[in-house]
């Protein structure tokens, strides 16, 4: 286990980089300041790219309550649950190049919210039904108003199923009715 930096001392701390030192756990970062009474509350971004992380803790914006934006990428993220991150005040998300095959199917909260900003691109998606509802904004800019279109709309792919793997989520269009997504 590793001995993370304490705040303890930096009670109106707003950004926090620590890009590139092998952190495994944002859990551990968050205990080991919550215990100096140091949940990081004054937090607006957060940039933990190029680390270790796997996870996200359900309990990260409880303690980072005013957390704007989160630079997540270049991890070993596996899997992301999309209302945890809606549910929080974080209106920039960047979950690119990490290893996620897959994403939680609440794609509708996310039109709700034009401020939330996302990054997947350069991601191993699975192209299965519960993609589906991610092709279907991809492909309708009018829910895309305010996300990273660019970033979006050319750099998903399919990582599998074999036979359309390479291939650019956004082109799919007919791919779903031949795997009878309902």
């Amino acid at each position: 286990m590793k001995n993370y930096l304490s705040f303890e001392q930096l009670s109106n701390l707003y950004s926090l980089a620590l890009p590139k030192n092998g952190i495994e756990s944002i859990a551990e970062l968050i205990r080991d300041n919550r215990a100096y009474n140091m949940p990081l509350t004054y937090l607006l971004s957060l940039d933990l790219s190029h680390n270790l992380v796997k996870w996200i803790p359900n309990n990260m914006y409880m303690m980072m309550p005013h957390l704007k934006s989160l630079n997540l990428a270049h991890n070993r993220i596996h899997r992301v649950d999309m209302k945890l991150h809606l549910a929080g005040s974080v209106t920039h998300l960047d979950l690119s190049y990490n290893e996620m095959w897959t994403i939680s199917e609440d794609w509708n909260s996310i039109s709700k919210r034009p401020e939330f900003q996302i990054k997947l691109g350069g991601n191993p998606w699975e192209c299965n039904c519960k993609l589906k509802g991610l092709s279907m904004m991809v492909t309708d800019s009018t829910k895309w108003s305010n996300f990273y279109v660019n970033e979006i709309y050319h750099n998903l792919k399919c990582a599998s199923p074999f036979s359309v793997a390479g291939k650019l989520i956004k082109d799919l269009s007919g791919y779903w009715d031949k795997i009878k997504c309902h």
